[in-house]
């Protein structure tokens, strides 16, 4: 059985591969670990160009961006060759990758969607200067305690908190936010916290 043509679906072992997907190869594989590429063609029983027991998912993978990762890819297969391997020297196209070599990215989507975590976002300006801080917390009691400690440090610094008591002095606050700042100055002399709840993709 040979699979080539877009959307055509093969499953096995419970886990879906279709033609056009974008994968990611997983930790079993450990000479392309790390690549994203797309599916091109599976092959099955006596179509296969493997004696493995499992499918041929051919795969055809992008070429790594980021310095670091192009760099570990050339030193493991400058170590399968035992010769000096650049990337232009490397297959990316066609490889044949098994089933538990790679994941399908679109299914790991999902298995995060619907997680929940909680971001507090700090952020002030005060004598010229400004700046953001954003902090993760998986639960909300967490994340008031991760603000709250945000707002004590902030009032420590001073900042805007030196004219507390002033008549220019203006707060808005709620249980998942705060908001001080000067009446007519908020762009330069301010202070924000916010908890804001997201949902993990």
């Amino acid at each position: 059985m040979i699979l080539n043509k877009s959307n055509e679906v093969f499953e096995f072992e419970g886990k879906k591969f279709k033609i056009g997907d974008e994968v990611i190869v997983n930790s079993v594989d450990a000479d392309y670990e790390g690549l994203i590429g797309v599916i091109t063609e599976i092959r099955d029983g006596e179509d296969k160009e493997t004696d493995n027991e499992t499918p041929d998912i051919y795969c055809n993978f992008f070429e790594p961006v980021i310095p670091a990762e192009i760099d570990q890819l050339e030193k493991r297969f400058s170590a399968i060759f035992q010769e000096p391997r650049k990337l232009e020297d490397i297959n990316l196209d066609q490889v044949i990758m098994a089933p538990e070599m790679i994941d399908v990215i679109a299914e790991l989507e999902k298995e995060t969607a619907g997680k929940i975590v909680y971001t507090i976002t700090d952020d002030w300006a005060a004598h010229g200067e400004h700046d953001t801080t954003v902090e993760v917390r998986s639960n909300l009691r967490s994340a008031k305690v991760c603000m709250r400690e945000m707002m004590r440090k902030a009032v420590k610094y001073g900042g805007v908190f030196e004219h507390r008591g002033e008549e220019c002095f203006v707060e808005d606050t709620s249980e998942m936010t705060y908001h001080a700042y000067i009446e007519g100055f908020d762009e330069s002399t301010h202070y924000w916290v916010c908890i804001q709840e997201k949902q993990i993709r």
